[in-house]
This record gives structure tokens, sequence and C-alpha cells, in this order.
């Protein structure tokens, strides 16, 4: 589930915010951040650590 998507082959679950969101209901204050400040692919990248991290 945790797969990296056209992220150069980041570790897993970078830049796949969005998506490790809609699989795992329980991140919605991660939907909301990452929604936020998706318009950076490094932000986006620490914001799926973050996630990865819970």
């Amino acid at each position: 589930m945790l797969t990296h998507s056209g992220d150069g082959g980041a570790p897993l679950g970078a830049g796949r915010g969005f998506v490790m969101t809609a699989e795992g209901p329980t991140l919605t204050g991660f939907n909301s951040a990452y929604r936020t400040s998706s318009t950076s692919d490094t932000v986006s990248m620490n914001y799926s650590w973050w996630a990865v991290g819970e």
C-alpha cells in the first residue's frame, strides 16, 4: 500500500500524501495539511513522511 509513485524512487510513502489519506481514513488531519501545501514536491514528501510515522 505504501509504495512510491513518480517520486524518483524515494522511500515508501514519499509523495503519496493524498492517496495515502484515501487509503487510511484516520489521517483526516493529514489530508487537510496536504491539500494546503501540495504545491511543492518537497513539502508533499515531508508530509508523507509524517503520515508514515503515524
